[in-house]
Order: structure tokens, then sequence, then C-alpha cells
């Protein structure tokens, strides 16, 4: 595309954009009334400021604010609603996947139960991928060798409204979108040259920016493809493709859901051979592997030229088929699902052979006695010491660890210690130990074990660190990342940054929290984690935060005509 035709498009889509904002903010929710909903709780729950409340009265034509009949439908202009940042959860990871933080800039990879912000990047590798959910439940699914950033991931208050616009720069995804009706529910894709605005509930965006190609193919409901200044609408069963600089194609037919009937439920040798009717039209099929039907992860994601996949590896288990035929657009057609289970045949049972005993010697017939951990102590360090009482003329110990009682795989075994005491430099992960210990004569002869102990190794909390905090008319709102699901948090708000003059402390079970506003001045917050066992983690670094006076100058010009009054 010409740099022309690039800054004509760019141009186009920013103009596109503040026009829509006014249009937007000019547009009204509707709400239905419930039993025992009044201005003041519905001015609190949906509003920016209840200073509204009273426009909304005049608005609504509303007699008495404290009674409102149910039913009754109220408009409530998007600008006056609250808007809140709402972060995108990882839902399932397969592969390399790393993203890239606004916060910090490093590249990191990617985990379960991660939370995205506006801004983050994402990247997958070969055969790999990652599963999003948003605010209000849709989840998109980005595939392998793709590349996608955020660029509004935000919901109005708690009306179920979300917007949310992402640009996928490289790559292919796939939707499903939970709709929300409302002037504020946005759902857009942004690929090179086009923008997908989502009107429908299942659909899926590819984008080729070395080809200079997007397509987008609708399963369920509607879209609208905006390229070269033209809007296409796409209906279900149908898709379109987009040449940077170019407006999208007329609507095409997608190609209909291979017959997987045929194919075998249970496969029990490798190779594995699946084969089935060609499509007339196709002229290669995506073939996906999954453990269940939601697909969240895929564990295998290919295309064929042929009606047919052979695989000469796979892991045992129980898996869901999904193949859709390629039409020569490169469009992808309607899904088709097929269950079956892969099981090799067991093998012959192996002769039972006992486990060899311990090369002990048994020279000295009392064994330790086992000081501390005491039997069933919880320990809070990675590397817990060990103590022991000393045994009678033993010059030498023998000290083990492991992780079932019989100690056939011992994971410490230190063998010709002197002392009574050890501190462990391997670190131990949490879960229940056992350990044990025997002495040596000045011969080397070792005797009895002592009687083995367990003992627990606690989880630490989580490092928390804290993102954003912005001050409102009532409340200080703070937001951190890093927790896990199962740890409650506390929150601390000092005069001071050694925490010694507390304001505020709380607990909270989400990653965000909502305190009283103090009075003007410098504050300080700090949050830290702690587990379900009570063990709590460190703090996470102070943040400063200058809540202004609520003092303004409208109030001292009221004060000033006050006392010319008076005057």
């Amino acid at each position: 595309m010409s740099r022309a035709g690039k800054k004509g498009l760019s141009f186009f889509l920013v103009i596109l954009f503040f026009w829509s904002v006014p249009f937007l903010q000019a547009q009204d929710w509707t709400y239905t009334v419930r039993p025992g909903d009044n201005l003041w709780t519905l001015s609190e729950r949906y509003l920016s400021s209840m200073r509204y409340w009273r426009k909304l009265q005049e608005l609504n034509h509303i007699s008495d604010p404290k009674k409102l009949l149910p039913g009754t439908r109220l408009k409530i202009p998007m600008a006056w609603l609250k808007i809140q940042a709402k972060p995108v959860k990882v839902l399932a990871v397969s592969g390399e996947v790393f993203f890239q933080s606004t916060d910090d800039g490093e590249r990191k990879p990617l985990i379960v139960g991660g939370l995205l912000r506006i801004k983050d990047a994402v990247r997958t590798g070969a055969n790999s991928s990652v599963t999003f959910v948003f605010a209000d439940g849709s989840r998109l699914l980005l595939q392998a060798d793709s590349f996608l950033e955020f660029d509004v991931i935000q919901a109005y208050g708690e009306t179920g409204m979300v917007d949310s616009r992402i640009r996928l720069k490289k790559g292919r995804l796939q939707t499903e979108i939970n709709r929300e009706d409302g002037p504020g529910t946005h759902f857009e894709i942004h690929s090179p040259g086009a923008m997908t605005s989502v009107r429908g509930t299942e659909l899926r965006v590819a984008s080729d920016p070395e080809r200079g190609i997007s397509t987008t193919e609708v399963l369920k409901g509607r879209v609208d493809v905006l390229a070269a200044g033209k809007i296409q609408s796409v209906s279900a069963g149908f898709g379109t493709v987009v040449k940077v600089g170019e407006p999208p194609s007329l609507p095409s037919m997608l190609l209909q859901a291979p017959n997987l009937k045929g194919l075998p439920e249970q496969m029990r040798q490798l190779p594995l051979r699946f084969i089935w009717p060609k499509l007339v039209a196709a002229r290669g099929y995506r073939v996906q592997l999954s453990k269940n039907a939601s697909f969240d992860v895929l564990n295998f994601d290919k295309t064929v030229k042929k009606a047919e996949l052979i695989l000469s590896d796979l892991p045992q288990g129980s898996y869901v088929m999904r193949v859709s035929g390629i039409d020569n657009l490169g469009l992808e057609g309607f899904n088709a699902l097929h269950h079956f289970l892969f099981e090799l045949p067991p093998l012959p049972p192996k002769p039972v052979q006992k486990a060899p005993a311990p090369p002990v010697i048994r020279a000295l017939s009392k064994p330790p006695l086992l000081v501390s951990p005491k039997p069933d102590d919880v320990v809070d360090s990675e590397i817990p010491e060990f103590e022991w009482e000393a045994v009678l003329k033993a010059n030498f110990y023998r000290f083990q660890v492991a992780a079932q009682a019989h100690f056939f795989s011992p994971i410490l075994d230190i063998h010709d210690f002197s002392k009574r005491k050890i501190q462990i430099s391997e670190l131990l992960k949490p879960g229940v130990y056992y350990w044990r210990v025997a002495a040596a004569d000045s011969s080397g002869k070792y005797g009895l074990f002592s009687r083995s102990q367990t003992f627990k190794v606690r989880a630490k909390a989580s490092r928390l660190m804290l993102l954003e905090s912005h001050i409102k008319e009532t409340q200080i709102q703070v937001h951190w990342q890093g927790g896990q699901t199962d740890e409650r948090f506390q929150v601390q708000l000092a005069h001071d940054i050694a925490f010694r003059s507390l304001v505020d402390e709380q607990e909270f079970t989400t990653t965000g929290a909502s305190l009283d506003r103090p009075l003007a001045g410098l504050y300080y917050l700090r949050v830290r984690a702690i587990t379900p066992e009570g063990m709590a983690g460190e703090f996470s670094m102070a943040k400063s935060i200058e809540v202004p006076s609520t003092f303004c100058c409208s109030s001292f010009l009221f004060f000033l005509a006050g006392i010319v009054a008076i005057l």
C-alpha cells in the first residue's frame, strides 16, 4: 500500500473515531426500575458522580425521588455513567506465549490466571495458543504465530455494557461474544487495513501482514467490516476478504461442515489415521484437537491439503477433533466435531521386584531421636533446619528427606555428616515430606534409621505489585497484580512511608479495593497477600498519593459573596 493510501486510511479511522465519541456520549442507556430502587441508590450504583441525581430527576420528570414505580424505564445519558478499566483474564495457555506490559516494557511468559490491561501486547509461538475471557464473559482464542494488542478494555459500571477493542497485527483468532444490549457495548477487531465491528456471537479473524490480506468469517450473528472508507455487512454463514488499501470483498458463502460421522470413536494403535469425505470446493482443511469441546487449549492445530489426517504420535486420552474446509479465497467454513478415545493396549505386566534394602549395617543399636521439625510440623521456610539428639559413640550421621514414606527415592540423602544439625541448601516445594536419620560408629558402619517423621512446607504468599490508584470524590480506588485466587489481600494507607501512622487498613478478596477518601495531604499505599493458612507475604513497594483539597474556587466565591452581602 502506498504512503498516501496509508495516510488516507489512518485519517479516515481517526475521523470516524472522533465522530463516534460525541455520538456515543449523546446516547442514552435505558434502565428498568426494580422494587426498592430510588434515585440515590441508582446514582451510587451506576453514575460517576452523585451530583447527577438531580439532573436524572429532571430528565425523567420524576416527582418523588424516593418512590420509583417498578417497571418504569429511565433514560440515563452515557456521559454520566461510571467507566472502569476491566482487565482481560488468561483462561488457558498452551506452548510458548509471551506478553509485553506497558508498565515496564519487559517480555514475560503468560500464565493461567494472569491479567492483561490496555496496551498490553501478546505473542504466541509455533504450536502455541492462549484463551482469554473478558469482563462480560466473552472468550477469545489466539492461535499460533499471532500478535495481538489490547486497545480498549473497559466497562460502564454495573450496567453490563463492555467496550472491548483489540488489534490483531498478525495471525488468527476465534471469538465467542456475549452481547449485552446497550449503546456502550462494543467489540472491535482491528487488523492491517480493516476494522471488524462485531454484532454477532461467533466469528474468526485472520491477518497476514506480509501479503496485506485480512479475512473475517462469521459463524453466528453479524459483523460490519470497514476498509478503505467502505463498510460491508457480513451475516452468519458468510465471510469477506480485505486487501490493504481496498474495500472489503462482497460476502462469500462459507463452506459447509465436513461429514465426520464415519470416523472411528476409539483407536488403539499408531499411526492414527482419519479420512473423511471431500468437500467439492475445498482446497484444504484446518484440523484442531482439544481435550474438551470448548477448545480453550489447542493440543493440535494444522492445515492439510487432503481430506485426511495421519498422526504418528499423540498422548493417550479423550479428544475432540474440529475440522473446517478452506475455500479458494482462504476463507474457512463451518466446523464439524468428532469425539474419539486414543488408548493403547496395556503392556504385559512386569515381574514384581522388591525395593532393594538400604545398605545399612546395624552396628549401633540405638537410632537418633529426632528433635525438629516435630511430627506434622508446618514450616514456612523452603530450606528448613533439622536437628536430632546425639547418639553415644556415633561419629557420623546419614540424613534423608523423601516425598514418600518408603524412602525408595529420597530427595536428599547426605552421608558422613558429623554434626546433629543441618540446614539444607536445596529448595523444597510446598507439600508434605518425611525425614529420618541413622548413626555410624568410628568404623563407618551405620545402625538403624530413626522412625520417620512428617512435616509440611507451607506455600509462601504472592509478592504483589501496585499498578494504579485513582482518587474519586469520596473514595480512593486501588488496583494491584500478582495474587492467587485463594489468597486475601491486606491494604494499608498511612501518613508516613514507614507506615507507623496508619490511616486505614482493610482486607479484600479481589485484586482491587476502594478506601474512604481521607483529608487533603500526602499519603502512602501498600498491599500484601495472605495465604489461606494465614501466612502473610512481603508488602509491595509503597506508592505515594497526593489527595487534593476539596475546597474549590466556586465555594470561595460564594464565601466572598456572603461577606459582601453582610457589609
